[in-house]
């Protein structure tokens, strides 16, 4: 049971995460409640890490890596290593003296180590590394021999043999050897001896087939199927299947070795990628889940997470009050397009829209066409926020204006073509009626400007005399008052709407189980959205046309 009062948690984003740098602290990680994780299932293609390690962690071959595979893994390293000095150091070296041979997985992984430094002809006959386990691991799964028990031609020492084994190949056919090749199992040696055999009677029984009809195995040669019948034969094939049983004791071993090994090397690592995030807000260092950056409208965008789901990443995603740019990513060759969700964190929206290109870098530093597919709006500065709302008022009222606007042409396109139908139909004596009444109507007319004209002078008189009886200090203050009325209740809510900015839902939308809110800081929202400084000492040359 490990002490609580040494537990450490650091504030991040305005949440809590246990500090885990040391093998000491990794032991907090098995005691800690679940629910004080920051993380507690995730997708493990979503993680950017060595596949054989994360393989292992999700034992139950879910795709998913849970809580309690992680707490098994950290339990499983710590009571097999005796001294964990190496985990602190995240090393890919294993000193044989580390391991605890007092559990029977412990001392098989030694014997392995052993088995694998005499193999190579190790001058340092006390450690073993990463590297050196899967070069035996390669050659152990190439050899003549398979854990399975499939066979090679070249695994049999008497040429008989061998050309049985590939007479077996060209007959019956094979199965397929980890090396790429095909061998001969039991099953296919069962079937040969069985259709060898079968073929024989038929010709002691006088039922030799003709040459058009001869089947596969009876295409040998009815000399050759009765020495391959002969019992030495099928034995020494027996024998060499049955050596795979040792093939899959070693690599059993060996597997254990590597196993060990990376849980030693990458285990801190991805507990501070899944129980604690502060991978995530340190500028100097990137998370397991993150994918790369993008270079577009002149900027960098240096947070992206695969997406699997659009439309249901698009739904949770929704909460997280971000500016948020789905970008879809060509590999080179015929490897499938990937998309991935880039937040725009700081500056404004600039030229970003949608068919927006630009090109995007993993975090090994490849190069990838990138386009931009699909983007939920939000604002991205605080001027964004503040504008805002006075935007969705524009919009609106152009909105309104245009269709006012439109329904006003419309109406005046029907009623002059109603009256241009009309004029053309009646005879020319009607048409002259309409001249008698022009002078009333322009009387008219005349008289309602005038009208409109006094009103408007009357108006414009008693705002100036208003204006004219008030200090100017009174104008500036009630101004001032109506801008401050308006201002201060938009002012706070952009501001606690760019404070609720959640990086969580981005990582719901692509599958993570999230306790906590994490919230963007300022910090990060510079760093995820930058846009690079022209190098020192530069010049700028103003040019004209």
């Amino acid at each position: 049971m490990v002490n609580p009062s040494k537990m450490i948690f650091r504030q991040y984003g305005r949440s809590r995460h246990l500090k885990v740098e040391t093998a000491e602290e990794l032991k907090y990680v098995v005691e800690l409640d679940e629910a004080l994780w920051v993380a507690t299932s995730a997708p493990v293609d979503m993680l950017n890490c060595d596949g054989t390690f994360l393989r292992l962690l999700d034992k139950n071959n879910t795709g998913r890596i849970l809580c309690s595979e992680v707490k098994d893994a950290i339990s499983w390293l710590l009571s097999t290593l005796s001294s964990h000095t190496e985990i602190t150091a995240h090393s890919e070296t294993l000193r044989l003296n580390a391991v605890n041979t007092g559990t029977p997985q412990g001392q098989q992984i030694q014997d392995a180590a052993r088995e694998i430094i005499s193999k190579l002809n190790e001058t340092d006959t006390e450690k073993v590394t990463l590297q050196q386990v899967r070069q035996v691991k390669t050659q152990v799964a190439s050899m003549p021999v398979s854990e399975a028990g499939v066979v090679l031609p070249e695994a049999a020492k008497d040429a008989e043999i061998r050309q049985f084994i590939d007479d077996i190949l060209k007959t019956i056919g094979g199965t397929a050897h980890p090396n790429g090749a095909e061998g001969i199992g039991s099953a296919q040696l069962a079937s040969f001896l069985e259709q060898a055999a079968s073929e024989l009677h038929r010709c002691e029984q006088g039922n030799a087939p003709a040459d058009e009809d001869k089947t596969a195995v009876m295409s040998l040669g009815e000399q050759k199927l009765r020495k391959y019948l002969e019992p030495r034969f099928a034995n020494s094939l027996r024998s060499l299947i049955a050596d795979g049983t040792r093939t899959a004791a070693m690599m059993n071993k060996i597997r254990l070795l590597e196993k060990l090994i990376l849980y030693q090397c990458y285990m801190i690592e991805f507990v501070n990628n899944f129980v604690s995030f502060p991978r995530l807000y340190d500028t100097h260092s990137r998370a397991m889940f993150e994918m790369g950056s993008l270079v577009m409208d002149g900027r960098r965008f240096n947070l992206a997470v695969k997406v699997h789901d659009r439309a249901r990443h698009i739904r949770i995603a929704g909460a997280s009050n971000m500016y948020l740019m789905y970008v879809e990513i060509t590999p080179s060759g015929e490897s499938p397009k990937i998309e991935v969700a880039v937040p725009v964190t700081s500056g404004g929206k600039g030229n970003l829209c949608i068919s927006k290109r630009g090109v995007f870098y993993d975090t090994a530093g490849r190069e990838y066409d990138a386009e931009v597919v699909h983007i939920i709006e939000n604002p991205i500065s605080f001027s964004e926020a503040l504008l805002s709302p006075f935007q969705r008022l524009g919009r609106l009222l152009t909105g309104k204006i245009e269709s006012i606007t439109a329904k006003a042409e419309q109406k005046l396109d029907t009623r002059a073509s109603a009256a241009v139908s009309h004029l053309g139909s009646e005879p020319s004596a009607s048409r002259a009626a309409p001249k008698q009444t022009s002078g009333i109507v322009n009387g008219g007319l005349a008289m309602g400007a005038a009208v409109a004209l006094a009103a408007l002078g009357s108006a414009a008189a008693y705002i100036t005399k208003t204006l004219a009886e008030t200090s100017l200090s009174a104008i500036v203050f009630s101004i001032l008052a109506a801008l401050l009325l308006v201002l201060i209740p938009i002012t706070i809510v952009a501001f606690l709407k760019l404070r609720k900015r959640n990086i969580s839902a981005i990582l719901e939308g692509s599958g993570w189980a999230i306790n906590a809110q994490m919230r963007l800081t300022y910090r990060q929202a510079r760093f995820f959205t930058e846009r690079p400084r022209y190098p020192k000492g530069a010049k700028g040359i103003r040019c004209f046309p």
